[in-house]
């Protein structure tokens, strides 16, 4: 699926940790990634993205695809909107196209292995 031409009400960061194995199941720091939430039409579509820099403004148009995923948690059903980065296109308020967030080639190397563009992953609003 695919929204075309939208401006996004609110934009979210949150920084991603996981439990791991070491330090007994403390919050662990997973480089630098963040989950990104864009509201669109009161709905939140999301990403996984190096770093808490903005990727869209509020002045800004953005096109991109989406894959909804139903997920079944507690026995609760919900539907979760996931952007694939790579079709993600930004235009200034001018409508020339911009690339905001983090450049690939400042990527750190350690998170160059690790690609989580366009995966699937949960957040709670």
């Amino acid at each position: 699926m695919n929204k075309e031409n939208v401006k996004t009400e609110d934009y979210k960061t949150t920084k991603i940790y996981r439990s791991g194995m070491w330090g007994g199941g403390k919050k662990i720091k997973t480089g630098s990634m963040f989950s990104h939430k864009l509201k669109i039409d009161r709905e939140w579509y999301s990403f996984i993205g190096y770093g808490w820099r903005q990727y869209v403004y509020k002045e800004d148009t953005c096109s991109f695809e989406y894959d909804e995923v139903v997920k079944s948690i507690d026995g609760i059903k919900r539907t979760y909107k996931n952007i694939d980065l790579d079709t993600l296109e930004v235009y200034d308020k001018d409508g020339v196209r911009v690339w905001r967030g983090y450049d690939p080639s400042n990527t750190p190397n350690n998170q160059k292995e690790v690609d989580h563009r366009g995966s699937t992953h949960i957040y709670s609003a």
